[in-house]
This record gives C-alpha cells, structure tokens and sequence, in this order.
C-alpha cells in the first residue's frame, strides 16, 4: 500500500493549488465569498407565519342556532344556516379571514330576517342555557329573544341576540307562572310602544281572567291620564315550551317612558310606597308626621341636594295634609293627579294600596301621583278569610266598613281612603276630609263615569272593554290554561281571592264583570249622591 502514497500526496497538492486560484480574482488578488444581508430572527418567523384568522362575530352568531332549531319555520333557511355554521367550523384550521366575514354577513342578514311562526297575539320567543324553573330575581341569564307581531301588524320582528332575562316582583316570583324582566341591548320599540332597553312580562298568575292589570292601563290611557303606561298581550315561549300569556308592559322608570312625564336628568324623582320589604342598593326614606315609607325608583342616585329638595317637599306637604290647608296643598303637590289617581285606585280597588306600588313622582318642586302600577290582586281578586284589618276594610264588613252600609261586598265601601285600620292609607283618607279635594274627586268620577261603564257594557263609546279584549285575545287565553300547567283554579290563586276561583274562564270573567258594574253604582251614589 505504501507504493501509493506519492500519488494521493499529488492529489492533495493539486486541489490545493486549483482552490488557491479560483478564490483569486482577475488581478491575482484574494476574493471572499459575497456578503449575504442579515435577516433577524424575528423577521424570518413572520416570513413563514400564518395570519391569525379572527371567529369572534362567527362565534356569537353561532350560538344562534340553538333560538333557530326551536323556533325557526323556513326549514330551507335552517338547513342553508346549518350548512354555512358547518362549512366554517370544520375548516377553522385552513378558512381565510375573507371567507369567514363574507359567512359571517350572510349568517347576520339570516339572524335579521329570520321567519318565526306568528298568531292572533303578537309573541315572544326566549332561548337561554337556563331552565325557566330556575330562573332568578337577582340573577341576569343571558339568553336570545325575539318579538313577533301579528299578522299584518306594524312591527317588524325584532331578533335581540344578547338578551337578559330574570324574574320580576314579588309574591308572583314564586308562583309556577313568575313574571319576567326583560332587557335588551339597545332602546327599541317594542310593538308600537315606547322605546326602552328594559321591559316587564307580567304574568297576571294571581288573576284568573287575566284582564286587570290590561283594563286599568287601556282606561288610563284613554281618560288621558298623565303617567299612563302601555301594554300588549303576548304569548310566550321559553326554551322551545310554551308558557302561556303575559302582558307586555312598558317598565315605569325605564328609557323613553319615564322621560314622558319627568326628567331624572334634571332632578325629578320617581318613588314608590314599600311599607316594609327592604333590598340591596336601594334608597328608602320615610315621612316626618305620617311615617309613610317609601322607596327611590328614579334616579339610581340621589344626589343629595335632589334629597334635601324632597324631604323638604315632603314634610310641606304632610303639614300642610295635617292643617287640611287646600292653599298650601297646591303649592307642594300637583292636584290634578292626585285626584285622577285616588279616583282610579278607589275604583279599582287594588289590594296593596299605599303599601305597595304606589307611585309618585318630584318634579318642579311638587309631588305628582302616578304612574299605576300592580292590579293583579285588584277588582275583588283578594282573600276575605284574611284575618287582617285590610280584609274586612276590603270587604266592607261590620265594624270596618262605610258605616250603615256594610255589606260584606268587596264592590261595595271605601278603600283607598280608609284610615282607622290602614295606617298606610293617611294621605288620601286626610284629602277626602278637605271639601275641595272632595269636590273635585266628585266631578272627575262624573267626566270619565262613560269610560267605566263602557268597561263592562256597551255604550257610546263602542263595544265594552271586556268583549273587545276577549274577542282579540279569548283563544291565547284559552291556550292560557288548556296547553300549560296552571288551571283557572289553580290553589295559587285561592291564596289571594275573595273565594276559590271559579272553575271555567267564563265564570270567572262574568265575576269580574259583575263586580265592575256594582263598583260604578256604588261610587256614584257615594261620591255623586246618584
């Protein structure tokens, strides 16, 4: 092998000398490699890095398929919206930012215009992640909502994605049939009414006709009644289940409502009577003389000089109720709606009355009465076996009725105005003792007595109001009872009425009618001597 070693010594120098050569240039001299730019680390990275593709509008549009699946009609629409949902879901790993936006503006225009059954009443349909049985009073669930008119109704369907649902009141919270709260995201105008974000579904649960609480806002309304508040019967839908009527109802101290009689704003003051419930981050104040409490709806926060303005307002006006001084009265309170509003809660007859949901309001310097609010338990619709003071005062029975003229009639005797067993009743029952207050509760009864009567007869006004909302609303009242769980004479309702419910809708409407024409003729030979 030694034999080849001259010849791989040869090898080695030639390469060397050929190398040698061609890293020289022309010239003779040495030449380098060219230099090559520097690219920093970072920069090589994003050269190779694929653009972050954003699903967060495709996401929220998504969780509208389950609201679709329960209430949507077009089955072409659906299965063309579970196609789109489809298509970007399973391609969420390759689908460009172009595709997903143009999905995304399809899908929305879907949303938008998507077809949902229609009735005799307009409808609200829910969908939430939460049971309707567990739905809470201080707890918002968000869900989606939308509002459907009637059949060549006025408004267009509203689709409310990000929709907040809880319970609302009191007593009905625990009631199989709870009334709602619900709160959009923006102001709208909910079927003809009023723009708000919040909105109240009055589940009328303790009223077996559930006409009341419709027939004092309709009557306000139209005897013009300054704080009137308006409502449309609807049928509801939560989760894909039907759970019967509710009165949609515009929430008193909410958006454009509230702004149609006062001002927050500018230092107005909504209040309501609560004789003796307290909540968290609620302002409550009570009356130098007549301990009447109350508590702040209006605004969130009372600055204090708007406080101070009240409370002097407040205490001028209860001296002034105590010295039976007409002059001065005029000066603290507004006497127009105190009068309106004693003459349409006496008729009435609600049962929590100056204990509950009574409604004032501070404006200019003078307090106002209004808005009405609460008449589930009203018109008879409250318990005589109640051994309280209130229930025979309601019933007009011996000892705490109209004297002389007890009859064990809740149609019958003085309410609102009774003072000797309903302390919480001071206010009204020291007015009726004023002659012009007195005086002027006769003559409005007399201007709007055609407007009662044609509640529950024919006059010349029209058809009576009874027929009229029974014609539009008699078969969702029906479904009312015949497609939910709760009956007309259901034991909900015998804990609060006068008598166990009766068994037919019918009955119970004829109830209600009767009560309201002796009602009329009671009052007027009271107040009017007729």
């Amino acid at each position: 092998m030694t034999r080849f070693r001259p010849c791989v010594l040869l090898l080695i120098l030639l390469l060397t000398v050929l190398f040698t050569v061609g890293c020289r240039g022309e010239d003779g001299t040495e030449t380098l490699p060219p230099e090559t730019e520097s690219v920093p680390e970072t920069e090589r990275e994003s050269e190779t890095e694929t653009v972050a593709v954003s699903f967060a509008e495709f996401d929220e549009l998504r969780k509208f398929s389950g609201f679709l699946q329960k209430y949507g009609t077009n089955n072409k629409s659906i299965a063309r919206w579970n196609a789109l949902v489809n298509d970007v879901h399973f391609r969420r790993d390759s689908i460009s930012q172009a595709q997903v936006d143009e999905t995304v503006q399809t899908l929305d225009t879907m949303r938008r215009r998507v077809e949902l059954a229609q009735g005799e009443l307009p409808r609200i349909y829910l969908s939430s992640s939460l049971a309707f049985n567990k739905l809470k009073k201080d707890v918002e669930t968000p869900a989606c909502a939308a509002i459907v008119d009637v059949k060549g109704g006025n408004s267009a369907t509203l689709v409310e994605p990000d929709a907040i649902v809880h319970l609302h009141g009191n007593s009905s919270k625990n009631s199989p049939k709870p009334s709602l709260r619900l709160k959009l995201s923006e102001k709208q105008n909910l079927l003809g009414m009023r723009a708000a974000k919040s909105w109240v579904l009055v589940s009328n649960t303790f009223d077996p006709t559930l006409l009341r609480n419709q027939l004092v806002h309709d009557l306000s309304r139209d005897v013009g009644f300054e704080s009137a508040l308006n409502c449309r019967q609807v049928e509801l839908w939560y989760e894909g289940t039907y759970q019967g009527v509710y009165l949609l109802i515009e929430k008193k101290d909410a958006g454009d409502v509230v702004k149609s009689y006062m001002d927050p704003d500018a230092g107005d003051v909504l209040f309501e009577s609560n004789s003796g419930r307290t909540e968290a981050e609620t302002f409550y104040l009570t009356t130098i003389r007549y301990k009447m409490r109350f508590e702040v709806k209006e605004p969130n926060t009372l600055p204090n000089e708007t406080l101070v303005q009240l409370k002097d307002a407040l205490y001028c006006f209860e001296e002034a109720l105590h010295k039976r001084s007409w002059s001065e009265l005029c000066k603290v309170m507004d006497a127009e709606s105190f009068v309106e509003y004693y003459v349409l809660c006496e008729f009435f007859k609600p049962w929590d009355f100056s204990s509950y949901s009574t409604c004032y309001y501070f404006k200019d310097g003078r307090i106002y009465s209004g808005p009405l609010w609460d008449f589930d338990l009203a018109m008879g619709n409250a318990n005589v076996n109640r051994n309280t003071a209130n229930a025979k005062v309601y019933f007009n029975l011996p000892g705490y009725g109209v004297e002389g003229a007890e009859s064990g009639n809740s149609a019958e005797g003085i309410y609102c105005a009774e003072n000797t067993h309903c302390p919480t009743h001071k206010w009204h029952a020291r007015l009726m003792e004023i002659p012009e207050f007195r005086a002027a509760v006769a003559e409005y009864y007399l201007e709007i007595l055609p407007y009662l009567e044609n509640l529950y007869q024919d006059n010349e006004l029209g058809q009576n109001r009874l027929d009229r909302i029974l014609a539009e609303c008699g078969d969702a009242f029906a479904r009312n009872f015949s497609e939910t769980s709760w009956r007309p004479d259901d034991i909900w309702f015998q804990d609060f009425m006068d008598q166990s419910p009766s068994p037919s809708y019918e009955e119970n409407v004829e109830r209600l009618r009767v009560w309201l024409e002796q009602r009329t003729a009671w009052l007027l030979r009271e107040w009017c001597g007729e």
